[in-house]
Formats: structure tokens, C-alpha cells, sequence
């Protein structure tokens, strides 16, 4: 999966993945998915979770293992992730089992945004 992505500080953020491998069984409508983003693995709590419920992460085909995330800047109350790199993944939770597991380790990068003035 090794996925990377940039967003600006000052700007929504609207982004694509797929979070399974051609050929594999499993769908997300049988799980409970979450994108948990920190300042570095194995650190303390997220910073920022995304959740369906929260509807800043979008289950868009669960067959094929596609979501969306979509994050407003008003969500951020003040900015929480200023420019910087920071990792996240997204933690799947199986709704009938409850056997957690979750995607490697990816890379956010936040950086200054230009056309409007930050928060």
C-alpha cells in the first residue's frame, strides 16, 4: 500500500485510497474503519481520527476496499496539524470476530498553504 500524501495546513483535505490488494476476499462493509494520524508510530493517542460516523472518512466501495477522507479546515479548531510529516494508518476492527488489524504505516505531510491566511 506504502501511500503518501500532502495536504496544505490552511486548506480541506479530500483524498482517495484503497485499502486492499487485488484478488483479496474481505469487504470493508464487514468492519469497522478507522484512519488514525500521530506525530510518529507508537506514540500516545492520535492526533486526528477519522470515522465514517464522524463522516470524514467515506466507505465509497467496500467490495474493491475504496474510502475517501474528507476533512474540513473548521474542523481543525485551531490547527492541531501545522506543517510538519506525520504517519498514520487506517485500523480495521471486524464486526462479527472483533479481530482488529490495521494497514502499514503511511506518510502525511502538512505544509504552509498560500492562498489564504492560516487559521
Amino acid at each position: 500500500m506504502a501511500i503518501s500524501f500532502t495536504v496544505r495546513a490552511n486548506a480541506d483535505w479530500q483524498e482517495p485510497f484503497v485499502l486492499k490488494q487485488e484478488g483479496e476476499r474481505w469487504r470493508l462493509d464487514d468492519y469497522d474503519v478507522e484512519m488514525h494520524i500521530k506525530a510518529a508510530a507508537g506514540t500516545g493517542d492520535p492526533l486526528l481520527t477519522l470515522t465514517p460516523a464522524a463522516g470524514s472518512l467515506v466507505i465509497v466501495d467496500p467490495v474493491e476496499g475504496r474510502v475517501e477522507i474528507f476533512v474540513p479546515r473548521e474542523s481543525f479548531g485551531g490547527d492541531p496539524l501545522g506543517p510538519g510529516t506525520y504517519v498514520f494508518d487506517f485500523h480495521l476492527t471486524n464486526k462479527t470476530t472483533a479481530i482488529q488489524t490495521s494497514t502499514e504505516t503511511c506518510t502525511l505531510v502538512v505544509v504552509a498553504g498560500v492562498t489564504y491566511p492560516e487559521a
